[in-house]
């Protein structure tokens, strides 16, 4: 504060310094030994010859109100008796808002305008310094403006004695210094404020000296911590808990200095060996003029475990899903793709980066997409899981058929974000119960259905005519000298003629009729929604037509014929035992009149 103070009023300490140096007394009167305490107190030294002779009061006074007429210090001369009666005051005291009049004529003393709080202490304060014998001492104390404004001032008081040594004045030098109190305590408070966020916080907190790396300071949190007392700790280097080594450390603590960094992962080793994952924040600080380092150190052990768990996770769930034969894809709910498999990129034959962010429709042909979209939004919509069929073209530009397990994904609040797809290729399991059906189904020579599926659609048939109130016709064809090719020409050759008669007949009929062959050399035709008998004698003609044209079988020319027995529904029978039976009767009927012919059933 002297420092500053001299460095704010140069001329008036010049001014001070100088009548100091040519005083030619012999003696130093009360207001020169004053003022010369003061300024060496402030930061002035000075030679000061022996002052030769005693100068009056009045001059005194003329040179002392001559100095302190202008400036911040406020000249004080006050009796040593009850109150402390003010003998003379500087016009200075105009700073605090009162009149030098008020104090000289006795209406004001000095102690009246000292703070009530402090004018006790000030009291035993001037009393403990006289009674010691002392010439001069300071002390900073509160003292009240004319306005009522309390006011900090420091006071240098010189004691004044008379030959006998006892007290008779008092000269005090009194300069206001409420700012740089405000000052202070509002440092004190910072630093109080910073002590306790310091001491009190559940983080572990270090000062560390970069330049050495040596430990300033800790927190209780750090003494905790580490296992180290706080007394431990601040004997410690950083070096002896980081298991970096030093020269990297002292290269990381000079990035933290240059302000290139200041988040780090360390290793850090308790005082009982054991190794802990922090995450360290350190920022440069400038405590008592000196740039250190402030850290503030997080555990992250159990972090960095749960995530080096949840790698080890991901990279084992990742061989899983990488290994499966199943194509396995996560789709967001706009139906972009947001993870596949890498089964699914060679399905693809695209890589994950160019599958990601893409929809169905961008990766597959216009039906098979709506087919996954279709199935998708049923997910999203139930929020329940489903299993589906989904025929997509893969990278070898063919259609596969794929049962999916399409499963709904829930976020932690119960929303669904993404569909789950599980999908296995059964494209060849398909073509086996497709051909397990055929040969179930359709003549293993000639391609026909067989029986079994003809009774099926003659039964379908029949309750669809019923219904719609239509009429239909049943057709039971025996092939005429099929025995004799067989039997002269070998089975190769009856093989041939039952192949190219079934091509025939399928040739003779609508697409909404059917052509069967039930066994041997025996054939139906049904012919649903007819509208009379004359389109029944119709598809007749064609029929034997065809049958009656030549067979070229193993290089020769065959001629053969056809019985075909006819019956009609509802006229004949309204079910499928009945009408085959009809039919048959029918079929036989033309038999015994020779063959090659056809024959409408009659009831006998």
């Amino acid at each position: 504060m002297a420092k500053m103070f001299l460095r704010a009023f140069p001329v008036f300490s010049a001014i001070a310094l100088l009548l100091l140096v040519v005083d030619e007394s012999r003696s130093l009167t009360g207001w020169t030994l004053g003022l010369f305490s003061l300024l060496t107190g402030l930061g002035f030294y000075a030679s000061v010859r022996d002052i030769a002779g005693q100068k009056q009061l009045d001059e005194e006074l003329r040179l002392e109100r001559n100095i302190f007429t202008a400036g911040p210090v406020i000249a004080f001369k006050w009796k040593a008796t009850q109150g402390w009666p003010v003998e003379y005051v500087s016009p200075a005291i105009e700073q605090l808002g009162y009149r030098g009049a008020d104090f000289s004529s006795g209406l004001i003393a000095y102690a009246d305008i000292v703070y009530s709080e402090d004018l006790d202490r000030v009291a035993m304060e001037v009393a403990s310094h006289s009674e010691s014998g002392a010439d001069s001492f300071e002390q900073d104390y509160r003292i009240v403006r004319a306005d009522g404004e309390i006011r900090w001032l420091h006071d240098l008081t010189h004691v004044i004695r008379n030959d006998e040594g006892e007290i008779t004045h008092y000269h005090g030098y009194v300069l206001d210094i409420t700012d740089r109190k405000k000052t202070e305590s509002a440092l004190r408070e910072s630093e109080q404020r910073y002590r306790q966020l310091f001491d009190g916080s559940k983080a572990v907190k270090l000062i560390v000296d970069p330049s050495d790396g040596a430990i300033i300071d800790a927190n209780a949190t750090a003494s905790v911590f580490y296992g180290y007392s706080l007394e431990g700790l601040r004997t410690l280097n950083v070096s002896d808990i980081n298991t970096l080594p030093s020269a990297d450390l002292a290269v990381e603590m000079q990035a933290v200095n240059d302000g290139r960094k200041n988040h780090f992962m360390f290793r850090h080793q308790l005082s009982s060996g054991e190794i802990r994952h922090v995450e360290v924040y350190s920022h440069p600080v400038i405590i008592a003029g000196c740039v250190l380092l402030s850290s503030i150190i997080h555990d992250v052990t159990d972090r960095v475990r749960a995530e080096r768990a949840l790698v080890e996770s991901e990279r084992r769930l990742n061989a899983i899903l990488d290994t499966t034969t199943a194509l396995i894809f996560l789709k967001d709910r706009a139906g972009k793709y947001i993870l596949v498999n890498r089964q699914y990129e060679l399905f693809m034959g695209r890589s994950q980066s160019e599958i990601f962010g893409r929809t169905d429709e961008e990766l597959f042909a216009k039906q098979g997409a709506q087919s996954c979209q279709l199935s998708d939004q049923q997910v999203l919509e139930t929020g329940r899981s489903i299993q589906v069929e989904e025929i997509v073209t893969g990278a070898d530009g063919g259609e596969h058929t794929f049962l999916t397990s399409k499963t709904p994904l829930f976020n932690a609040s119960g929303d669904i974000y993404a569909v789950c797809g599980i999908a296995a290729d059964i494209s060849d399991r398909k073509l086996a119960e497709e051909k397990v059906w055929y040969q179930a189904n359709f003549d293993y020579l000639t391609g026909l259905p067989n029986r079994a599926l003809f009774l099926d659609r003659l039964a379908q048939s029949l309750r669809a005519a019923k219904r719609d109130k239509v009429r239909g016709a049943l057709m039971f064809i025996d092939l005429d000298k099929f025995k004799w090719v067989n039997d002269s020409l070998g089975h190769h050759a009856g093989d041939l003629l039952l192949v190219e008669t079934a091509n025939r007949l399928s040739a003779c009929v609508r697409e909404s009729d059917t052509v069967a062959r039930l066994g041997g050399d025996e054939f139906t035709v049904m012919l649903p929604n007819i509208q009379s008998v004359s389109d029944v004698e119709a598809a007749l003609e064609k029929i034997q037509g065809c049958l009656n044209r030549r067979f070229e079988l193993c290089g020769r020319e065959i001629s053969i014929s056809g019985s075909i027995g006819i019956s009609l529904y509802p006229d004949d029978g309204e079910d499928v035992e009945t009408m085959l039976k009809n039919a048959d009767r029918a079929m036989y009927q033309v038999k015994e009149d020779g063959r090659n012919g056809h024959c409408f059933f009659t009831p006998e």
